[in-house]
């Protein structure tokens, strides 16, 4: 069983890493390549030091199933472009197929005796990375066309999320009501928070949010308040 659980959480491991390089190739999204390589070592470590690599890549698994979890979610309440749902779902199960698999590998008993040596089966594995690859390649073609960037409309403050940083660092607007468009064609979660305005807008991934506000002349400084992302801050000049 421990065999077979370890099989299993490396090809999980795996296909979750051709996943996320399909995003990151199709975004041009060099964070979702950080993450590949995260994965791609995690899995390779579960490979040489089980130990280690297990928990690496439990840990990295974990990640994106609780974001991407939450993702599926959201996008199944709004009317989201459906290769946003197709991408997170694929990214679900794979992640929770290996977590089941590192579990499984962890509450099994130890000291089984040693299964018969099995001979290589290369067209198995060549199917295996062809399927993967497939799917990635998808992942590429749909990625891109999954969430755009909008034109501003009349009364409309559009703001856009990219390898995440926000597209500008200046915006501009009017004072008075304005509907903020917030596009997320990003691999990971955002917000747009304007502290002093009261203004937070969360937008999952591959998603678009928009929300109504009350702007007053002044300037404000503008961030996403996910841990981690600091680098992501702007300044808005309401005239």
């Amino acid at each position: 069983m421990r065999r077979s659980a370890r099989r299993v959480a490396v090809v999980a491991g795996a296909a979750t890493a051709a996943l996320t390089f399909g995003l990151a190739v199709g975004l041009h999204d060099r964070d979702a390549l950080l993450l590949t390589v995260g994965i791609a070592i995690a899995v390779g470590l579960t490979l040489r030091w089980r130990l280690l690599g297990g928990i690496a890549l439990a840990v990295l698994l974990a990640d994106v199933t609780g974001w991407m979890g939450l993702a599926f979610a959201s996008h199944l309440r709004h009317d989201d472009p459906f290769a946003s749902s197709v991408v997170s779902a694929l990214l679900v199960i794979s992640s929770v197929t290996g977590l089941a698999a590192l579990g499984v590998l962890a509450f099994s008993r130890r000291g089984e005796p040693p299964a018969p040596r099995r001979q290589p089966r290369p067209a198995l594995a060549a199917a295996l990375g062809l399927t993967w690859g497939a799917v990635a390649a998808v992942v590429v073609a749909l990625a891109p066309s999954a969430v755009s960037i909008p034109v501003a409309k009349p009364g409309q403050l559009v703001v856009g999320i990219k390898n995440s940083r926000f597209t500008s660092d200046a915006l501009r607007s009017q004072s008075g009501w304005v509907t903020i468009v917030v596009a997320n064609p990003d691999l990971f979660w955002h917000t747009f928070t304007v502290p002093d305005l009261h203004i937070d807008i969360t937008v999952p991934v591959g998603s678009v949010r928009q929300a109504a506000a009350k702007l007053a002349p002044g300037r404000y400084e503008y961030v996403c308040r996910v841990p981690g992302h600091n680098r992501m801050h702007g300044v808005l000049v309401v005239a």
